[in-house]
């Protein structure tokens, strides 16, 4: 299955490519075709719903975990937002204080941006211990749960968005396409049904030749490739950003109190209940649901961004902080012999420490020298930067010296004691201070606590990519773990048995042995991009089974849309007595109207 990004970039190159479709189509079949392109044009919102009918009947099926998760990581990430932007106003109103200190309220604006400090100090607290909890929930990776069918349970126990990507895609698709009928709407809705089954269909098999295996047995693996390369369409083929997806969503998706379900979530769940047999398959899922969990990931994936870098020193003052001879700066250890942090306290994005800080075990407690990296980065550099930040510019305002103000550093870090207010500055004060070597490092002290919130947040993001959380911007695109999914590798043999300790390596290539029968992953030559499914043959299948459609042929296959067992393998299920653990794989692929 692949990401909203991927989703859309197939659906615009659908649309490009109609003008021009192949299959020898007449004329009046080349209007009808545009019809569908023009509908999905005209009705965006019930396009990206047909679109995402993976999506949302995952999402409807499952216990909620991810949802939680990232609803939890979003308001975090707002709080450190408002965190950040405000130690970014601390600093514009005292540096310009301190270039022009014999302004009448500068020392009241000078004091009064110290005051909020210690409040940010107190929202650094909160924030870092809703920070600890939620590591410690993401760490067993339980947002992304077993595939049902490697754990060997039957057709009716799987989750809905299982059992959709497996089972009768082709024959769902033909339905909904053959009810469109001449309603906008419901074309909309047709055509983003269409460029999901065939963008899914050759995406996963993309996918699966980077990965090693399918989703089935690699899903941590697969969860960062599906990502990446979601990222990586955002990009090239300027897929719309998150919030404009999900107004263009929000429209067609109901309210949680709303008893009746929405008209879309209508047609979706009649063309399933024709498609797909009831007394082999679960319950279908609250579709509405699925919906609202859906136009939520989207709009968090727009919350939780890396924030842009800190403004540099105001010039006039980074002068003086060069030329201050020390100016009071701390050495590497205070008086009391404790480190200061330094940028290279974590693991670099991709290393193998970030793998294994995913896991639940060999993991050392919050306390003590064993804090895990992120958060410690998290704890040391909010906590600690802006505790040291405030005692050192104490200092260095009442005496010229960072030092004298880290007496009582370790009280502004224990527990809920209220750290004290910094001590007011009259006018005089501040242009002696402003004055003095004092005044830029204040500055510049004031400027490192910026950087190490940055610095937090930047660790922060990585950390909710690494685990598949968020999809990766496009910095972390740049990085070895993320690139590794946008140029496929040779694989000669597929797909790849399940790793048994997957969490800890999921950053790299499978080394297990295949499982038997072995088949080929993808037509696509080694070294391609992900192009070769957007442009090529996504839309290309699209439009040979919207012209089957239209002529009233059947012609094509139920295709396993997880590309399960390599690329355009029909559905299949093992036979009664096997499961995929064996040796080889007992493979029984189904005839069309089976589910």
């Amino acid at each position: 299955m692949i990401d909203y990004y991927a989703h859309v970039a197939v659906l615009e190159q659908l649309r490009a490519q109609v003008p021009v479709a192949g299959g020898g189509a007449g004329p009046a079949e080349l209007a009808q075709l545009q019809e569908f392109a023009d509908a999905a044009a005209a009705e965006e919102g019930a396009a990206l719903v047909g679109l995402f009918t993976d999506h949302v009947l995952t999402h409807a099926s499952a216990d909620g975990t991810e949802a939680d998760l990232l609803e939890r990581a979003g308001d975090l990430w707002k709080t450190g937002k408002d965190l950040y932007e405000g130690i970014g106003e601390v600093r514009q109103v005292v540096e310009k204080a301190l270039q022009t200190p014999d302004e009448p309220d500068a020392a009241d604006s000078f004091n009064q941006a110290m005051a909020r400090m210690v409040v940010l100090l107190r929202k650094a607290k909160k924030l870092s211990a809703g920070v600890r909890q939620l590591r410690k929930d993401l760490r067993p990776l339980k947002h992304l749960p077993p595939h049902p069918r490697q754990a060997g349970l039957p057709l009716s126990d799987w989750g809905y968005g299982d059992v959709f990507l497996a089972r009768r895609q082709d024959a769902f698709t033909r339905t909904v396409c053959s009810r469109a009928g001449g309603d906008t709407t419901a074309r909309a809705l047709a055509f983003g049904v269409l460029a999901s089954y065939a963008g899914n269909v050759t995406g996963s098999a993309y996918l699966g030749q980077g990965v090693g295996g399918p989703r089935r047995s690699h899903r941590f693996r697969n969860r960062l490739a599906r990502n990446a390369v979601g990222s990586w369409c955002a990009r090239q083929y300027t897929v719309a950003k998150p919030r404009e997806l999900a107004d263009k969503l929000r429209p067609l998706v109901p309210a949680s109190d709303d008893a009746t379900p929405s008209a879309v979530a209508q047609v979706l769940a009649q063309a399933l209940s024709e498609t797909y047999d009831p007394a082999l398959t679960p319950p279908l899922p609250d579709i509405d649901l699925g919906l609202r969990r859906t136009l939520r990931q989207l709009e968090l994936y727009d919350v939780i961004r890396r924030p842009p870098l800190p403004r540099p020193v105001v010039a006039s003052i980074a002068v003086r902080v060069h030329t201050t001879a020390g100016g009071g700066l701390p050495e590497t250890y205070d008086d009391q012999g404790f480190e200061y942090p330094h940028s290279d306290q974590g693991a670099a994005p991709g290393t193998v420490d970030e793998v294994s800080g995913a896991d639940t075990t060999g993991q050392a407690g919050d306390n003590g020298g064993g804090c895990p990296w992120w958060a410690y980065t998290i704890i040391g550099t909010v906590v600690f930067l802006m505790c040291l930040g405030i005692s050192c510019i104490v200092g260095l305002v009442a005496s010229g010296s960072c030092k004298e103000g880290v007496s009582d550093f370790f009280d502004g870090l224990s527990g809920d004691d209220e750290p004290e207010q910094p001590t007011s500055v009259t006018g005089d004060a501040l242009v002696a201070v402003a004055a003095s070597p004092a005044g830029p490092q204040i500055a510049q002290r004031l400027f490192e606590v910026h950087t190490g919130l940055w610095q937090a947040a930047d660790e922060a993001f990585n950390y909710l990519a690494l685990v598949g959380l968020v999809p990766p911007d496009d910095l972390l695109l740049t990085s070895p773990l993320h690139r590794q999914f946008l140029s496929l590798p040779v694989r000669e043999l597929y797909p790849l048995r399940e790793e048994p300790a997957a969490e800890k390596t999921y950053a790299f290539d499978p080394v297990t042995a295949h499982e038997n029968p072995p088949t080929r992953p993808s037509p696509y030559p080694t070294g391609a991009d992900p192009s070769v499914f957007v442009e090529g043959a996504a839309p290309e299948q699209a439009l040979n089974l919207l012209l089957q459609i239209l002529r009233g042929e059947q012609r094509s296959e139920n295709l396993d849309a997880d590309a399960d067992r390599g690329y355009r393998h029909r559905c299949w299920t093992t036979d009664p007595y096997g499961s995929v653990h064996d040796d080889p794989v007992p493979v029984q692929v189904l005839a069309y109207h089976e589910t």
